[in-house]
């Protein structure tokens, strides 16, 4: 969950500004501000608000995977 639930290996999210508070019922895991799972390039986002979750939490991600990046974004 997040703005976006997954970005693909080839996704790229650039200069993205969100501003939210992220309370999810059922699943409460893999949350970010932005993205849930990355496994592409978030470049010069931002996110400000609340993250609320179970597992695998972050302000900018949920989960960055190994071929995720994550590339001067402030949370």
């Amino acid at each position: 969950m997040g703005i976006f639930r997954y970005d693909q290996q080839n996704g790229k999210i650039t200069n993205l500004n969100v501003k939210a508070t992220f309370t999810p019922n059922g699943s409460k895991n893999f949350i970010g501000g932005i993205v849930g799972e990355n496994h592409g390039t978030l470049e010069l986002c931002n996110f400000e608000g609340t993250v609320e979750g179970e597992n695998v939490i972050g302000g900018i991600v949920g989960n960055n995977a190994d071929s995720g990046q994550i590339i001067s974004c402030t949370s």
